[in-house]
């Protein structure tokens, strides 16, 4: 077995579709800042950075929701350009003539399946000058859209993080991670002042 293989600067070649797709068959990250370098703002399309909650499906069984989610994804992928950032959470580029459309995916009752938080940024349409600045926005309101939708923010000893955003066996989070801080003074061998962020 030849590990150092996975180390080399030794070039392959794969095919653009499993270039741009990850393990679970989406458009992957790498897909969407590609497609995203040369959009133009003459391109009128708006982003939508989605979080898919699947707990109701996830309940019966995580293959169920699984299987739920990628039924989701193709749904969509057949209207709109999409790309899984990670885990359950997707942007979507949106056509400024079909944001109705766009909309109805997100307003569809579908909440013994999943639950959708997000919403369409139509301020401004998005290129590859703005991009970051609409993906923080476009994360911003998709957290919001959960607070909104779940008043019950703290539960058990988990500090100040919201139930949606906690960790289970089968939820993972990365740059999204809540986190609570302490602040302490050691005394010695030296005084000082410490914080220590605590995650859940």
């Amino acid at each position: 077995m030849d590990y150092g293989k996975y180390l080399s600067e030794d070039k392959i070649i794969v095919t653009n579709k499993d270039y741009y797709t990850d393990s679970g068959g989406y458009q992957n990250e790498k897909a969407f800042w590609d497609f995203v370098s040369s959009l133009t703002e003459q391109d009128r399309m708006y982003l939508l950075c989605i979080d898919v909650d699947l707990s109701p499906s996830n309940a019966k069984s995580i293959g169920y929701g699984n299987l739920v989610l990628r039924m989701l994804f193709t749904r969509i992928r057949e209207v709109f350009p999409i790309f899984r950032i990670r885990g359950n959470k997707f942007n979507i580029f949106v056509p400024d003539d079909r944001v109705n459309e766009a909309q109805e995916i997100i307003d569809s009752d579908n909440s013994e399946f999943f639950v959708i938080h997000g919403e369409i940024l139509t301020d401004k349409f998005v290129s590859h000058d703005n991009v970051n600045e609409l993906i923080a926005e476009g994360i911003k309101k998709m957290f919001t859209e959960q607070d909104r939708q779940d008043p019950e923010m703290i539960i058990g000893d988990k500090g100040n993080t919201p139930v949606w955003q906690q960790e289970t066996s089968t939820k993972k989070y990365i740059a999204e991670m809540w986190y609570a801080t302490i602040r302490f003074r050691e005394k010695k061998p030296i005084v000082r002042e410490l914080i220590a962020y605590v995650f859940p």
